[in-house]
């Protein structure tokens, strides 16, 4: 296998998914019985991936079913996967980040929609294993160890620092879709399949201080901040709840006591934790459409009585479907891109499965439709998506070209007057150049080139303050025992300056141990012949090398290069991308 050099510059977008679904056939209640045996469907999603500050996260590694994908430049995914018809089961996994879910019903016309936000992982506090700690975080709420409760997950028990990474996830902010895992379907200690309405989640991993996971083997305590609109219903009991990353489910473990503003409870293994109230469920689903069908677009679900609301995403085909609470009145709202309600109605309590037909009118939607083809070469495109954009694209709709390489999307424009559509590439990894048309009710932009340009790849170093890019650098020296890298070396295109008299050409020689941790240099200098003699090197706080399913991503924290002798010291940054060819 040869690699060849070059990197790739990351723009981003992240999805995720709240929507409810059907998890077995008795709607109502719940059932105890053996359940049937798992039906896979093929079935289609696309999505885009993005972090808290709404970038674009590329190289998220997708898996739904039996398949995988990776993020593109553009945060976006497509996998087509057989999947559990009653509820197909999705992770979004990025290094630095915690792990995301999603439980959807799988559109078997149409290809879902699926969006994530990642959040970034921190570590809330470094504790000692062999003294009780208490973990504060931002909102107030706790996590409390026993002293030397802390072990290896091969059993053996840990004595050293710990790094404490811990998030709360608020129920009630606005964007909650995006970031909970999962759709709240649960399994409750009996057996019985609910739905969940939350009162506060707590996400705590535990790492020694080389990155190795911990578990505790003594009970920890928790305390789980009440959302100021929530105090008014929050009961004095409340189950507690941790999220099966084998399932996809949230399952019932213990309960937690109110005391205050917070639920208090104790927890025998560190996962996602929850408290929730369980509901029995019916089926909602539907289709949204204006002049034509809407897709991509949010559906919000809020239960009246407590004003815990789901949210889900339209297919394509402008159809959702989910769980909500039976026997209680909900209220349907549909949001534009702009975060606007355009449509909102209530409806009486259910007792059985509903199906709705909602009609945005036009002119309330604000909607037009774009259609065309992607061409590359001018032949049609079989494996691409177009990107429109519209308000200096802050808003993104993905359209995945059919064989023939049309495609035709709904979008609401939100008061836009002109778009972009940029079109992708997906087999040879390139862009075609932007263009912008005006917002008309029927825009037929016709063939959109998408081999025009290649996405971008290169080394980024910075230097004494300074960004530095080497365009092409060059790969070589590429082994594989037992379909491991032993190792390789990037040799940079372009030299600069250590003094006035000496530059210095670095080569990067890696030696990796399970694809994980490790460095090693040597640099070869030029310039005057007693300069050149001068013995430096190269390490890095942090090294770091991540393989996907085509790269390899090779990055440097605090690069320092360093002559043995003088002691004369330079700090920086690098980072590469390197691409595998078959």
């Amino acid at each position: 296998m040869k690699v060849n050099a070059i990197l790739f510059i990351i723009v981003f977008i992240c999805l995720s998914i709240t929507g409810c679904r059907k998890d077995n056939e008795n709607l109502i209640g719940s059932q105890t019985e053996t359940p049937n045996a798992v039906i896979t469907v093929e079935s289609e999603f696309n999505g885009v991936v993005f972090d808290e500050s709404g970038n674009h996260l590329e190289g998220v590694v997708i898996t739904i079913g039996d398949k995988s994908a990776v993020t593109d430049i553009n945060g976006y995914f497509y996998v087509a996967s057989n999947s559990n018809q009653e509820g197909a089961y999705i992770s979004a996994s990025l290094e630095g980040y915690y792990d995301a879910y999603g439980n959807i019903l799988p559109s078997q016309d149409g290809i879902n929609h699926v969006r994530f936000k990642l959040v970034e992982k921190t570590v809330a506090e470094v504790v000692s294993a062999n003294s009780q700690s208490i973990v504060i975080l931002p909102n107030e709420s706790k996590i409390i160890f026993e002293e030397n409760s802390f072990v290896k997950t091969n059993g053996d028990i840990y004595t050293g620092n710990v790094n404490v990474y811990a998030y709360y996830i608020d129920p009630s902010k606005s964007d909650i879709h995006n970031v909970i895992p999962g759709n709240l379907s649960a399994v409750t200690i009996e057996g019985e399949s609910v739905i969940l309405q939350s009162f506060g989640m707590l996400n705590v991993e535990l790492e020694t201080d080389t990155g190795e996971a911990l578990q505790i083997s003594k009970t920890a305590t928790l305390e789980i901040a009440i959302p100021d609109s929530q105090l008014a219903v929050a009961q004095d009991l409340i189950p507690l709840w941790y999220f099966d990353t084998d399932s996809g489910l949230w399952k019932e473990e213990g309960v937690a006591f109110r005391i205050g503003n917070v639920y208090r409870g104790s927890v025998e293994h560190f996962t996602l934790w929850n408290c929730d109230i369980p509901f029995p469920f019916v089926e909602l689903s539907g289709t949204v459409t204006s002049r034509s069908v809407l897709p991509n677009i949010t559906v919000q679900v809020t239960c009246v009585e407590t004003g815990i609301s789901v949210s889900t995403q339209t297919d394509n085909q402008g159809y959702f479907d989910g769980k909500v609470p039976a026997d209680k009145v909900l209220k349907v709202e549909i949001i534009d891109s702009c975060g606007d309600v355009i449509y909102s109605n209530e409806i009486d309590p259910l007792t059985e499965d509903k199906q709705l037909t909602i009609l945005i009118e036009p002119n309330t939607a604000e909607s037009f439709t774009v259609s065309g083809r992607l061409v590359c070469d001018g032949a049609p495109l079989s494996d691409g998506y177009a990107i429109v954009s519209l308000n200096n694209n802050q808003i993104r709709y993905y359209a995945t070209v059919e064989e023939n390489g049309n495609y035709s999307l709904e979008i609401l424009h939100c008061s836009a007057d002109s778009f972009e559509v940029i079109g992708v590439n997906s087999i040879t990894e390139q862009i075609g150049s932007s263009q912008v048309f005006p917002v008309l009710e029927e825009a037929f932009i016709g063939d959109i080139e998408s081999c025009a340009e290649s996405l971008v790849f290169e080394a980024i170093y910075t230097y004494n303050g300074e960004e530095h890019r080497i365009a092409d650098p060059i790969l070589s020296d590429i082994d594989f025992e037992n379909g491991q890298l032993v190792d390789f070396c990037l040799t940079t295109v372009e030299s600069f300056s250590l003094t006035d008299t000496t530059t210095i050409n670095i080569i990067f020689i890696w030696a990796i141990d399970d694809l994980k941790w490790a460095c090693a240099s040597i640099p070869i200098l030029t310039g005057e012949p007693e300069v050149a003699l001068k013995p430096w090197s190269l390490s890095g706080t942090k090294i770091e090398i991540i393989q996907t399913l085509t790269y390899f991503d090779i990055s440097i924290k605090d690069c320092q290069i360093r002559n043995v002798l003088t002691e004369e010291t330079h700090i920086g940054d690098f980072f590469a991308r390197a691409k595998i060819d078959e």
